[in-house]
């Protein structure tokens, strides 16, 4: 290895791990340096839930998105650094991984607690650069009440987001009558919130932190236990896709069992059964349809604000979503690309190369130290210790040729499961370790036992797939004799990455510990032998997706009105027609901003 050690070739490809990336590593730049001089720049953040790289999609009318992508460059092998959202959403606003940041499962979890406010958010370390910061959205790493205890500040009470580095915020709380999963009463919301803020402020001399978290298209999660059988959408002309039909043997067996407790929950498709296949499939790809509109709206106000020059716009999504491939659905334990991989564009006006796309590999926990090299810091990693990403900007000033890390990595340490709900407690090999280097990809799958929990590593599980030679990973080499002195060095260095990255970090605290008793950790009751608390349409409370009681037997007509809890009409945006005109509208105005195509399709 020419000299250096396998760990410390590890270390580099942390970038945080130990402070080991200096600015020469990071070339060195400012944003003074390369962007506009005497002022620092915006930066909006536009993120989707459960939206995968855009594959095995029809070409589907995008004009916002295809708009913010040919302004800036696009990463194709941008990965989540963990699989549930909330753990998810953690790595990215902490720049830690998921044994360092704490959130190992989904908030609405009644084991979950809340995100430690002492713990460093971009908007922390934004506002220490001088920005004001705001968030609308789904946030989903704490959950604030109605009745706080006296004595809590004001910027709690006003703002739920204050402890966590944010001037201003806007979310849902688990009072809100249409819950605080559901896209479609929510994303309205939020959307108005983020453009009214952003026509206040986006124009102003301070610069500005903002970020619109939509929530669509994470409302396919209930599909289709959640959707009304019988609603009209337009037909946008999904297949299958190509890796519908993979093959189980060779599989970790969690992926069957999640499947199973996925069908629990959500409602099962028959492997057979194609016609709703599709439709699972047409209503994950109108849900991002839908979801564009909001987008084109907040790049409308930051444009009227006359903001949008001095601004770094940043399109992304917190994870993926199976959609069918492998005949799995969500995201769970599995590391898939269609899971793994999620949309990542970065414009810069006069900075960064328009339309560009990079290869360079990266993952979630990137994302806060790029961000920080933006808004000036050079050499964010140095300034801040603890953070275990590195700064993405060597690939926007280079993205034919930057290669990125050397590894991502990923985990997932929760998953709900049959046993759970009955309190019964189970060994799934659900807990995963994964790693993507080069073509290949390797994850351990293993069980936790005992209390305090241990790895059960005898029986432990492994994929291993060559991504140049299997793009659709059909076939597992981990069970190929061929491949095993090749599985053999990818697990020990998987096992060195671990030790690594997820080492222990000192971080300085950033906020205050009480504010941690006034955010409640759990909004939706503990889990019991009837299945998770829901908040049904059927007994008169509007919602429109709704994860129900296990052993439930029929499809919940669950298309509602989040403002009278009436049922809306079957034919709403029934037309492909329809859907296609708004697009086409919208491409008409952002055609004056920046090149789009006048159809207004993704490329």
């Amino acid at each position: 290895m020419s000299g250096t050690t396998r760990r410390e070739l590890l270390a580099t490809g942390a970038a945080g791990a130990a402070g080991a990336v200096g600015a020469a590593a990071l070339g060195g730049t400012t944003a003074s340096a390369a962007g506009a001089p005497g002022r620092k720049p915006n930066v909006l953040i536009i993120m989707c839930d459960q939206e995968r790289y855009p594959q095995w999609t029809p070409d589907l009318p995008l004009p916002a998105r295809d708009f913010l992508d040919q302004r800036g460059v696009s990463f194709e092998r941008y990965h989540h650094s963990a699989v549930q959202c909330s753990s998810a959403r953690a790595c990215m606003w902490t720049g830690l991984y998921t044994p360092q940041n704490g959130i190992f499962g989904n908030f609405l979890q009644s084991w979950q607690f809340s995100l430690d406010p002492r713990i460093p958010t971009l908007g922390d370390l934004m506002k220490e650069q001088g920005y004001k910061t705001a968030y609308f959205g789904k946030w989903h790493l704490s959950m604030a009440g109605t009745s706080l205890p006296e004595g809590i500040p004001d910027n709690l009470r006003n703002n739920y987001l204050g402890p966590y580095g944010f001037d201003y915020s806007a979310l849902s709380t688990s009072t809100e009558p249409a819950g605080y999963n559901d896209g479609i009463y929510n994303d309205p919301i939020w959307t108005r919130e983020g453009v009214d803020w952003l026509r206040e402020h986006g124009g102003g001399e301070q610069p500005w932190f903002c970020v619109v978290s939509l929530l669509n298209p994470h409302d396919i999660a209930y599909y289709p236990r959640g959707f009304t059988a019988d609603v009209t959408r337009p037909d946008w002309e999904v297949k299958l896709p190509p890796n519908f039909d993979a093959p189980e043997s060779a599989k970790p067996t969690v992926h069957r069992q999640y499947a199973n407790g996925a069908a629990l929950i959500r409602g099962g498709i028959p492997d057979d059964d194609t016609p709703t296949w599709k439709r699972l499939l047409n209503t994950y790809c109108d849900l991002i349809v839908n979801t564009d509109d909001n987008i084109a709206a907040v790049v409308k106000a930051l444009h009227a604000s006359g903001g949008m020059d001095d601004t770094v716009i940043i399109r992304t999504a917190d994870h993926g979503e199976m959609g069918g491939s492998h005949k799995a659905v969500g995201k769970g334990p599995l590391i898939y690309d269609e899971q793994l991989r999620m949309p990542l564009s970065i414009a810069w006006p006069g900075r960064f190369k328009a339309g560009a796309r990079t290869q360079a590999l990266a993952e979630a926990v990137d994302l806060v130290p790029t961000v920080l090299e933006l808004s000036g810091v050079p050499d964010a990693v140095a300034r801040y210790p603890w953070l275990r990403g590195r700064s993405l900007v060597p690939a926007l000033e280079n993205p034919a040729t930057e290669r990125g890390k050397d590894f991502t990595v990923t985990t997932c340490d929760e998953v709900w499961s049959p046993q759970d709900f009955a309190g019964q407690g189970q060994a799934w090999k659900r807990h995963v370790r994964a790693a993507v280097s080069g073509h290949f990809k390797v994850a351990r799958y293993v069980a936790m036992v005992g209390k305090p929990q241990k790895e059960k590593t005898a029986d432990q599980e492994y994929e291993l797939y060559d991504l140049s030679e299997d793009p659709y990973e059909l076939r597992n080499l981990a069970g190929d004799p061929a491949y095993k002195p090749l599985l053999d060095d990818m697990i020990v260095r998987l096992r060195e990455l671990e030790e690594v990255r997820f080492a222990q970090v000192e971080v300085p605290s950033y906020g205050d510990a009480s504010l941690i008793e006034a955010i409640r950790p759990d909004p939706l009751g503990r889990p019991d032998s009837s299945g998770p608390y829901s908040t049904s349409p059927v007994e008169g409370i509007p919602g429109a997706y709704v994860q129900l009681p296990i052993g439930d037997p029929h499809v919940l007509e669950a298309v509602y009105d989040g403002t009278t809890g009436k049922r809306l009409p079957q034919t709403a945006d029934a037309s492909r027609a329809d859907a296609e005109a708004r697009a086409a509208a919208r491409a008409s105005f952002l055609c004056e901003l920046g090149p789009v195509r006048p159809n207004g399709t993704r490329r």
